[in-house]
């Protein structure tokens, strides 16, 4: 948490390639999540913002295998652009970009700091 008197974020660009996902709720439901937590004012908690397809990948460990969800999870705080083309999403932080397919199993969700909840 941050803490300050004016203290405020400055929200992501929004770049549009395609309109082609404006039409996925899911996704419509995702960018108004990210800009809700924009207008945080004086007090700024931490999210984190996964995101994934629900698609999953095997594993070994020394028990055996077993399968574990493909998912990507950015720092909002850090969030700088968010790039929207056809079939994938793009967000830019202040050090890398993370691309991410959109299919038709996409799911996103957001798990705030422990003290936005108390």
């Amino acid at each position: 948490m941050i803490e300050g008197y004016g203290l405020r974020l400055e929200k992501p660009t929004l770049c549009i390639d395609s309109m082609e996902l404006l039409g996925n709720d899911e996704v419509n439901d995702m960018l108004v999540m990210v800009d809700n937590y924009f207008k945080q004012e004086n007090t700024i908690y931490d999210a984190c913002l996964t995101i994934t397809n629900n698609e999953y990948t095997t594993k070994y460990n020394k028990y055996g295998r077993y399968n574990e969800r493909i998912e990507e999870t950015i720092n909002l705080r850090f969030l700088t652009k968010i790039t929207l083309y056809e079939d994938k999403i793009t967000f830019h932080t202040t050090d890398e970009a993370h691309t991410i397919p959109v299919g038709k199993d996409f799911m996103w969700f957001c798990e705030w700091e422990k003290a936005y909840y108390e």
